[in-house]
């Protein structure tokens, strides 16, 4: 029954004032208190309705890579193959890449995340997470949001990388992108854990605890 409920929290937030327009601008959503607007991807799909997927034709020329960045490499001696430790590169399973304005945000199974130039994958800055980052991340304001195989939920200025918060989520890592919605900061973890918080402080309003892993964005 506590599962049922968290699935319903979830489709509620998701749908919320789906009849009314997207903020424009990155500016207007940021002082509406939302982490989406129609001017850029500050999340997973693009926007509260997880319904976003690019804007205008497809060339019809063959497309062509305009940069590559190698990210670092982790050995995960927990997973092996024939005896032998796998090694995970680029961004393996991780979440969706997240833009804002000329920059682009970059998770990765090294554990670090990355801050690259759009125009030509520069980096501009990079720090620690810890380990594996697997869901796609969300932006609000100067804010970015990242959950990981660290098991706990990060707060980062995505102007230079440094940490502003952190909320833990003991026993198991975050699968799912969060969501800023009305000033409020929307998750969950694979520990069964549905959680609302503060985005500027990391304070958290409630938890709500399921039965079951949550393996859904909100």
């Amino acid at each position: 029954m506590k599962f049922f409920a968290a699935f319903l929290i979830f489709f509620a937030l998701s749908t919320a004032r789906a009849d009314e327009p997207f903020p424009e601008t990155f500016e207007e959503a940021s002082k509406a208190g939302h982490s989406f607007s129609k001017e850029t991807i500050q999340m997973f799909r693009g926007d509260a309705r997880r319904a976003y997927y690019g804007r205008g034709k497809l060339g019809r020329g063959k497309m062509k890579v305009r940069w590559k960045f190698k990210t670092r490499e982790l050995i995960d001696e927990r997973i092996k193959a024939g005896g032998n430790p796998l090694v995970w590169t680029g961004t393996g399973w991780s979440g969706l890449a997240t833009v804002v304005g000329d920059t682009v945000y970059v998770g990765s199974v090294d554990g670090w995340l990355y801050a690259l130039r759009t125009k030509d994958g520069k980096k501009r800055w990079e720090t620690r997470v810890g380990r594996s980052i697997k869901c796609s991340m969300g932006v609000w304001g100067d804010t970015i949001f990242v959950g990981s195989r660290s098991q706990r939920m990060d707060a980062y200025d995505r102007r230079n990388g440094k940490r502003r918060w952190s909320i833990p989520t003991p026993g198991r890592d975050i699968d799912v992108a969060p969501i800023v919605f009305d000033g409020v900061l929307y998750f969950a973890s694979e520990n069964g854990g549905v959680y609302a918080a503060d985005p500027k402080t990391g304070k958290v309003h409630w938890k709500y605890q399921t039965t079951a892993d949550v393996e859904s964005s909100p």
